[in-house]
């Protein structure tokens, strides 16, 4: 498996919420910006993964609203040194 592959392989977990084993993920970088790729992912993981037990807990809080619907807002294209090539998820 190349270098590309393990780090699709842990963008597509993320984009899934999927467990990682990060420290396997970082332990096997071959390189120290591989790893620098690897932390930022386990940033995003991390981030993600509060948001969604945030939005969980406060959905089960307050009692269902009607509200309009707003389109969603666009996403960044580059996040750090990450590029975003195509969508992910």
């Amino acid at each position: 498996m190349t270098d590309e592959d393990r780090l699709r392989a842990l963008v597509a977990a993320v984009a899934d919420g999927t467990p990682v084993d990060w420290q396997r993920a970082e332990s096997g970088a071959q390189t120290d910006e591989e790893r620098a790729v690897i932390r930022q992912l386990r940033l995003i993981a991390t981030l993600s993964e509060l948001s969604r037990s945030d939005e969980a807990r406060t959905r089960s809080m307050r009692p269902p609203r009607h509200r309009a619907v707003r389109p969603p807002a666009p996403m960044p294209d580059q996040w750090g040194p990450l590029r975003l090539r195509e969508p992910a998820g």
